[in-house]
């Protein structure tokens, strides 16, 4: 970096530096000594930080090379994100480069950093924020990008910012109290929809679906697939047995999948792992579950034939197709388990939101509700049965509930902590 006395007539001071890529830049200092070198600094200090040419590229190109290539892992597996999370890492970046997106890499400080994570409503945005900031940071140095002292700037535990943004945290669902003995993740037969519950909410869905309504929540209770394995079930994955149906879960709904741009829309299970899983003739709320199950099975690929439903798919979107888990919730699961009488908390969120015709963020409220019973938890009413009614034992329903190990299943369906007082009372 030069600063250059005026010269001749011209009362101004001069600024000029060589720019990591090679061509010179320069620009005009003020009337004054002091106010050049004041305006000299920053950009001296940018400079410094610049490892090449690669300093020079703005933040919004930045993201565009960080989220399409394949080695944003830093763990030591290196093993490739999910769509899921490389989509919620690109949102969260996108956010906090609003009305920065033509700043360049090297001009990134700890002060422009503390702003950009701070674009957040809540706290758990501005960790989540930091997070992704963190990992941009230490990809953009070994790509050349950043320089050393950027990458690290950003140490694990670093001090929390406080939100730029308005938000509203929803409130926590209600918790209850717990025996002594009893594993904080068991799930207790009040934490699964009751059969009175399952009953309400499949007649609900049985007026939105009448073809499949309520042979979709039965089976979700009856055979544990989760929602993206349940929505992307076809015939051809049902075998029927003398007293049961076997249902094959080889895949889920790929929710990071683009229709649009011709994605594959079916991706390997939780933890890329297959299994088999059993309906049985009647579900735990009498519903004839094997009978309603063939006879969809039938009918689906007759749909099929006629072309309405191509995949012959048990459970299809009204156009023929896979659901999509938000629109699903919002225009199906939300109506059908308030008519249903689930229980809800409903609070008034206040948030800032972006406008991108005037590039702005704009205060809005809405009603929002959060119910304390989600689909999922049809899932537990599938293990609670499971071990309460059919006494599976741990290894027997990891294999058909496609859980990650028997821990996790000793931990949430069978360490009630009633065995320590059984023994106790042995003793005695």
């Amino acid at each position: 970096m030069s600063v250059l006395a005026p010269a001749g007539s011209d009362p101004y001071y001069r600024l000029t530096w060589r720019k990591p890529d090679g061509r010179r830049g320069g620009t005009s200092g003020g009337r004054t000594l002091d106010g050049a070198m004041s305006k000299a600094a920053p950009i001296d200090a940018s400079l410094a930080r610049a490892m090449g040419p690669r300093g020079l590229t703005p933040l919004r190109d930045l993201v565009t090379e960080y989220i399409n290539a394949d080695d944003q892992n830093q763990r030591e597996e290196g093993a490739p994100w999910s769509g899921n999370h490389l989509t919620q890492v690109q949102r969260r970046l996108n956010r906090m480069i609003r009305g920065r997106e033509h700043v360049q890499a090297m001009q990134l400080d700890r002060d422009l950093a503390d702003i950009l994570r701070s674009q957040g409503g809540t706290r758990n945005s501005v960790d989540h924020n930091t997070s992704a900031l963190r990992g941009l940071l230490i990809w953009g140095h070994r790509h050349k990008y950043f320089t050393a002292e950027q990458a690290e700037m950003l140490p694990p535990g670093a001090v929390r910012v406080v939100p730029a943004l308005k938000g509203t945290a929803a409130p926590k669902r209600a918790s209850r109290a717990r025996d002594v003995s009893e594993n904080p993740n068991f799930i207790r037969d009040e934490d699964a929809p009751s059969i009175a519950r399952v009953v309400a909410l499949a007649t609900e869905f049985d007026k939105i679906f009448p073809a499949w309504g309520r042979l979709a929540v039965e089976l979700a209770c009856d055979a544990g697939p989760r929602w993206g394995e349940l929505f992307q079930l076809t015939a051809d994955d049902v075998t029927f047995v003398k007293r049961g149906a076997v249902i094959a879960i080889n895949w889920q709904i790929d929710a990071s999948a683009s229709v649009r741009e011709g994605d594959n829309r079916r991706k390997l299970p939780k933890g890329e792992k297959t299994r088999r899983t059993v309906a049985h003739k009647r579900s735990i709320t009498g519903y004839k579950l094997l009978k309603e199950l063939r006879a969809r099975c039938e009918q689906a690929r007759v749909e099929q034939a006629a072309g309405t439903n191509p995949e012959a798919l048990l459970f299809p979107a009204p156009r023929g197709g896979m659901f999509h888990h938000s629109p699903f919730h919002e225009q199906y699961f939300t109506p059908a388990a308030l008519a249903a009488g689930w229980p809800t908390q409903t609070w008034v969120e206040t948030c800032d939101e972006w406008n991108s015709d005037t590039r702005r963020y704009e205060r809005v409220s809405r009603e929002c509700v959060q119910f304390d019973l989600v689909w999922h938890s049809m899932r537990h009413r599938f293990a609670r049965t499971c071990v309460d009614v059919h006494n599976l034992q741990p290894g027997q329903l990891t294999a058909v509930g496609g859980w990650e190990d028997t821990n996790v299943v000793n931990e949430r369906y069978y360490r009630s902590g009633r065995e320590h007082l059984e023994s106790v009372i042995a003793a005695l």
